[in-house]
């Protein structure tokens, strides 16, 4: 209400009457009910945060509702010219001719499908695709650390999330078998000719050939065309915890190139993007040249800063998902990159997303290098050390390294060597690997996302590592005995870190806290485990 205050109250008579005649007197000041406000008592920033969170506002000074939604039909104006290459006949006719070296399939994979199979050595899945072939359901790996996470498959790069791959993601999460969509991408526009992919097969790279090899901790995309070699090599750092993704571009034309890289994240810092695009708000960071974005609203994190940024300078950026994919347009032709940059656009209200662009200048025959990261901190100046460390000189390659190095102490810790290659496989490599990264770190997959731990799921997990990590089935053993109750039931499960969960009283529940435990005490003859103390709920 923003009349003004005075004796009379024209406004507020007026709206509690409308109230009453719908008999809605009782709903006044309640939750899901009715509040009247008066605009004298609301301070500006409460103001700000009311329409930031409000799905529809209507203000009565713009006109009538049908007056409001005819101008919803008409496309803004764009802020910025249409890219026009303005490429001559000759230099077209150049990149025509030099196609550069190809991908080619690998040889001697092992179990050979036709589409992919195990490289000779059993840790990676290579899967090669021709132009406009896909697999028949998406072939999709997890790639997490304790604190983050990414899911990636054949077509592209998904939902990245901190802490808790459920309640916390930091992309979207898609579950279509169908689209599978990515929730990451990264474009290249060829400044010369103006054509424009992506990196990955999708959303609009599947017309060049790619070979996408899944493998500890890291997914690699190959790609030839356009007289360009380019390697997207995406992982989960751990320390800074950030999700990574490497871009390297190779001349092949041998002559000199520009090109534009724009990475876009579809942001939700929560569950749902339906649920939280009206509660993000994202802004641009110049001391640390990233786009950071809070989720107020978040019941479990409403503290933590997610932050997007590059390891290059940056062209351009935007956080107005509108301007970057445009009225009714799509991420295979997005209307951003039909314009010559990013509109700078970061306000309260947008519909959220993050994109960067950078721009690349290629010697003939020449390699270039960039890095985009996604992440999540507890504040500004932790967030800002963590863009400070990766941006270092061979910071990324050593991130990677120590990836390798991780899942090396985990899977060369216990090797099985039987009669059949394909159980040799599966035990000494990609079972061991599912059960770190998928069930007990990311608590996720392709199609389910949950983000909690199981009372009874997870300890079954732990114990496929009694030998090859016995730290990790030792901690969750405590984790675990810490979510009972004083009557002896337990949580069935329960999310981090909050520990918000659901309590059953399902009975096979509790086996399998003091079989795991046992087990742990035979394989490892720790048995101060049975002396831990732990607070019960």
């Amino acid at each position: 209400d923003e009349e003004p205050g005075g004796y009379a109250a024209g406004v507020r008579d007026a709206l509690l009457g409308l109230v009453g005649r719908h008999d809605a007197d009782r709903w006044l000041g309640r939750r899901g009910g009715v509040f009247l406000l008066r605009r004298e008592q609301v301070a500006a920033a409460e103001l700000g945060w009311l329409r930031n969170a409000a799905r529809l506002v209507f203000d009565s000074g713009q006109g009538d509702l049908a007056h409001r939604l005819a101008r919803l039909s008409g496309h803004p104006p764009a802020d910025l010219p249409l890219f026009d290459p303005q490429t001559t006949a000759e230099a077209r006719s150049a990149l025509a001719s030099a196609a550069g070296p190809g991908i080619e399939r690998p040889q001697g994979l092992q179990f050979d499908n036709g589409l992919g199979g195990f490289s000779p050595d059993g840790r990676e899945y290579q899967i090669f695709l021709t132009p406009g072939a896909t697999t028949p359901a998406p072939w999709s790996a997890v790639l997490a650390n304790p604190d983050v996470g990414c899911l990636t498959t054949e077509a592209g790069l998904g939902a990245a999330w901190a802490v808790n791959s459920g309640e916390n993601r930091l992309t979207a999460w898609r579950n279509d078998p169908l689209g599978d969509l990515p929730s990451q991408v990264v474009y290249v526009r060829d400044e010369e000719s103006g054509d424009l992919w992506s990196t990955t097969p999708l959303p609009c790279g599947i017309e060049r050939p790619s070979l996408v090899r899944h493998g500890p901790g890291y997914t690699v995309y190959e790609q030839a065309g356009h007289a360009l070699g380019i390697t997207t090599t995406v992982f989960a750092g751990e320390d800074p915890a950030a999700v990574i993704v490497r871009i390297r571009v190779q001349e092949q034309a041998g002559r000199p190139r520009r090109l534009t890289l724009t990475y876009f994240a579809d942001l939700v810092l929560g569950g749902t993007r339906d649920l939280t695009r009206h509660q993000i708000t994202a802004a641009f960071d110049e001391p640390s040249g990233a786009i950071l974005g809070r989720n107020p609203f978040h019941a479990d994190f409403p503290d933590r800063l997610t932050y997007v940024a590059a390891t290059g300078p940056l062209h351009g950026w935007t956080t107005d998902r509108d301007e970057f994919i445009g009225r009714m347009g799509s991420l295979a032709r997005p209307a951003g990159l039909t314009r010559i940059g990013l509109g700078r656009h970061a306000r309260p209200g947008l519909d959220p997303c993050a994109a960067l662009q950078v721009h690349l200048d290629l010697d003939a025959d020449g390699t270039h290098e960039v890095a985009f990261i996604l992440g999540q901190a507890k504040d500004a100046a932790e967030a800002s050390g963590n863009l400070e460390r990766l941006r270092r000189p061979g910071a990324i390659e050593e991130a990677l390294r120590n990836v390798g190095h991780l899942w090396a102490d985990i899977l060369d810790g216990v090797q099985v060597h039987t009669p059949d290659p394909a159980m040799d496989l599966m035990l000494n490599t990609w079972l061991p690997y599912q059960t770190v990264a998928g069930r007990l770190w990311g608590r996720t997959g392709f199609y389910q996302s949950s983000g909690a731990y199981g009372f009874r799921d997870q300890l079954q997990d732990v114990l496929a590592l009694l030998w090859s990590r016995p730290e990790s089935a030792r901690e969750h053993l405590l984790r675990a005995a810490a979510h009972q109750f004083d009557q002896g039931d337990v949580l069935h499960w329960w999310h981090p870190p909050t520990g918000r969960g659901v309590r059953t009283r399902i009975s096979d529940d509790l086996l399998w806290l003091p079989y795991v435990t046992a087990r742990y005490v035979r394989a490892t003859g720790d048995a101060s485990v049975l002396r831990e103390r732990v607070p019960f709920l």
